[in-house]
């Protein structure tokens, strides 16, 4: 197997970068090709009318509407949309869970870690960042940005 290791490196350096060598787009391409197929008898016309459907398919697609493109997969989540409970943006992404939900306790300290974290990053909170700043820097020159950020 040591001999191994001087061919490799031979190949490397006479055949080039290995994405101009490998096959794997090909054997793609083919598979995809190969799944066309209905009729074994008869490869080349299965293969050249499914094509010919497929791009069919995509050219007419731009006069339907939206909601019916052939290129989308179907949507299987949140297909009713409730509005939501709250005007901030950061609680407005609608999602549902793809698996079972299970409950998690926050251990102490981590909630406050995470109050902190969401009011630190709103950018409804802004307002009031830039209030208590006004009436609490005492000094003459204008905060940097690390005091300000050590502020938050």
């Amino acid at each position: 197997m040591q001999h191994l290791l001087v061919h490799l490196a031979y190949e490397a350096r006479v055949g080039g970068p290995v994405q101009f060598r490998w096959m794997f787009h090909i054997e793609r391409a083919l598979k995809y090709l190969r799944a066309m197929v209905g009729n074994k008898a008869r490869v080349e016309g299965c293969i050249a009318e499914a094509f010919i459907l497929k791009e069919i398919s995509y050219f007419t697609s731009v006069y339907f509407a939206e909601e019916h493109n052939v290129n989308a997969p179907t949507m299987r989540y949140n297909v009713d949309e409730e509005p939501s409970a709250s005007d901030l943006p950061i609680f407005q992404a609608t999602g549902a869970s793809a698996s079972a939900s299970s409950p998690y306790y926050f251990k102490s300290g981590e909630q406050l870690s995470a109050y902190l974290y969401m009011y630190a990053n709103m950018k409804e909170m802004d307002p009031y960042f830039e209030e208590f700043q006004r009436q609490n820097w005492t000094s003459k020159k204008q905060p940097t940005s690390k005091q300000l950020d050590k502020m938050r």
